[in-house]
Order: C-alpha cells, then structure tokens, then sequence
C-alpha cells in the first residue's frame, strides 16, 4: 500500500518522506521505486518567466502551476533542451548547464561552453549505452567543410565527437549543406517529439518539405513524409499523442488549426483527426506572426498564445472555448514547446547539488 500511495507523490513530497523513517527512505530511494515513480509523472508545459516572480498578480498559470527552476539570470537565459527530467540551460556568461529540478542537482558543461557558436538539437538517452547525450550542430570548420554535427556524452570528461551528417537517405546531405543553418529545427518553440527511440522534428524547410527523424541508437538521419494535403507551414509542429505522433498547423488566415495523426509509422500514413474552429470571438488578438498554438493531449485541445498581446485561450477539437487568459505584461511571460517530467531516478552525469562550478550563476534560487 506504501507503494502504491507514494507513485503517486510529487518529488518534493517523496523527498520529505524519505525523512520519516528507514523503512520509507529505503522504499524511496529503490530503483525500481524511482523509475515506477518517473513513468506516473504526467509531462507538463513549461513556462517561462522574466523579471517577475511567480506569484505576481495576471499571470495566467497563478494558481495551478508550481515553480519549477528558479534563478537570476534574465538577460540571455534560455532552456534549449529537456529530457527525462534533465533541462539542458544556455546562461547569459556564456555557459552551459544541465540540471535536474527535482533533486536540486546541477553540472556544468565545460565542452559546450568551449565550443563556441553551435545551436542545440536536442538531447536524447542513448539507450545502447545507458548515458545521456547532446546532439549540437556547429559552423563548417576548416578542414571539415561537411563536418557540422557534433554529438557529446554528457558524462564529465567526454569530448565531442563529430558525425557529420550520418544518413541512409538519398539526398539528405546535399539538402543539409544547401541549407544556411543546415537541418537545425527552432527547437525553442517546437522541440523533437520522441517516438520509437527517435527523434521527429518539422523544420519547415522549403528545401526537404519533410520531416527529419533522428535514430538515437544507430544515430543517423532520414527524412519521413508529413501531411500532404492541407499543411501550411505557417506555425506547424509535431506533437506527442499518447502512443502515436500528431501533426498540427495552422490555417492560412490563422483561424483554426487542424490536427493530423500517424496511422502507420512505418508507411508513413497519416489522416487528419480534428479541425479545431476558434472561436470568433477571440480573433481580434490573433491578427499576428507572433502567435503560436499547442496541441496539450491527444483529445485535440489547443491553446493559442500570441507574444505580443499576451493572450491566450484554451478550446476543445470542436472549437469550444474552455478558457482565456490575460497577462499583463506580455513580455514576462513566454510559453515554450517543452514539456518537464520530474524524475528522481539517479542519472550517471557527475550532477551535484547547489551550483554548477565557481563564478557561475547560482541555481534554485526561487523554487
């Protein structure tokens, strides 16, 4: 029964329980424990906020959201990856960090820091290998006009290394080359959608109009098919659907986002789910390019968020409106494409608790 009670715990909670007694600390701290407890944590949105604290009064998440990372550096902060409970973190010095929010645990990534201009992918657990890595894409160097993909084992000592563009697929290469920033997805807003240990990404390139797909175990490239018919670039992105991978857009007006799912991986079928209607009522704050939409479930239901009036609405796949937000000051908030799910699960990456080296920002100052 203390099994099934605790699961169902937040890390925080399991975290003070460990403090009770030996039977419950020894319980807790199990790795069958830990990793039932991370595949129960349900993968939340997370939101960004600058220059104010999260109790402030308009902001839209007030009473249902909880803090996660808190610190201050707001200048050039940015949270470019998150995996397993893992956030990799760009920090405004220059430096790269990976930390684990729910155990309070952080590690510096000197590598990245060194390695000058490079833009994140993605990271991603190798499973072959057990560890975690960081897939990077980096400027062509002399004597490696080609060479512009670089992976790196997050475990502390390991050097990049450099894969080029690995890829079985005809004409993969030469579309990256011919590419100015190659194949990097703006996985700021849209980060991969992890299905069958790969990574999915819709770049929006009018050079592949395809979907690029990262095999983390042979870790090479291929491109797969999105939706034909109907799908504009304008705000498309992939997401999780519980066991399959959805496709949204939206329409060219910007009015109502339609919604696609994968029938079959591997022919690479899909057939559109849901075409969500707004509501009329709330269009007038979405006559922008800085608005952007997120299929939150498999269910179809959509939230709307536009940057720079600070509006957000949420409305079922039959376009009914379930609720709508305000923010005050729309700047402080920004609503990223990544999702966190706690872990306590004890990740071999050299994390310890506090800050991640000397001079550099301290963490968890907020939470």
């Amino acid at each position: 029964m203390a099994w099934e009670i605790f699961i169902r715990l937040s890390a925080k909670d399991i975290l003070r329980c460990r403090a009770v007694c030996r039977f419950w600390h020894d319980l807790t701290c199990a790795p069958d424990f830990l990793q039932a407890h991370h595949q129960r944590q349900p993968t939340l949105p997370l939101v960004m906020l600058h220059h104010t604290a999260s109790t402030d009064r308009g902001l839209p998440f007030g009473e249902r959201g909880r803090p996660v990372l808190g610190f201050d550096d707001y200048e050039g902060f940015k949270l470019l990856a998150s995996c397993d409970g893992l956030l990799l973190l760009y920090l405004s010095d220059g430096r790269y960090s990976i930390c684990n929010p729910a155990t309070r645990q952080c590690a510096p990534l000197s590598c990245l820091s060194a390695a000058g201009d490079i833009r994140i992918v993605a990271m991603y657990l190798h499973r072959p290998s057990g560890e975690y890595r960081v897939l990077y894409w980096k400027g062509r160097q002399q004597g490696h006009p080609e060479a512009v993909y670089y992976i790196l084992m997050v475990r502390r000592g390991r050097s990049p290394r450099c894969i080029g563009f690995p890829s079985d697929t005809p004409g993969m290469e030469k579309a990256m080359l011919t590419c100015k920033y190659g194949m990097t997805p703006n996985n700021y807003y849209a980060p991969p959608v992890v299905f069958r240990n790969c990574l999915h990404w819709d770049t929006s390139n009018p050079k592949t109009a395809s979907i690029v797909v990262f095999d983390t175990v042979v870790e090479s490239f291929r491109f797969m098919r999105r939706p034909r018919r109907g799908a504009t670039r304008f705000d498309s992105r992939l997401c999780d659907m519980e066991g399959s991978i959805g496709f949204s857009c939206f329409d060219n007006e910007g009015t109502s986002a339609k919604i696609w799912v994968l029938e079959d991986y591997e022919r690479e079928v899909w057939s559109i789910k849901y075409h969500v209607n707004f509501p009329s009522k709330n269009l007038s704050y979405l006559r922008d390019r800085e608005t952007y939409h997120f299929v939150l479930s498999q269910k179809g239901d959509v939230l709307v968020y536009s940057c720079s009036t600070g509006y957000m609405f949420h409305c079922d796949n039959t376009g009914k409106l379930l609720e709508e937000f305000q923010c005050g000051n729309p700047w402080s908030l920004n609503i990223i494409g990544h999702g966190f799910k706690e872990s306590l699960v004890k990740q071999d990456i050299s994390l310890r608790r506090g800050c991640g080296c000397v001079r550099q920002l301290r963490f968890f100052q907020r939470i």
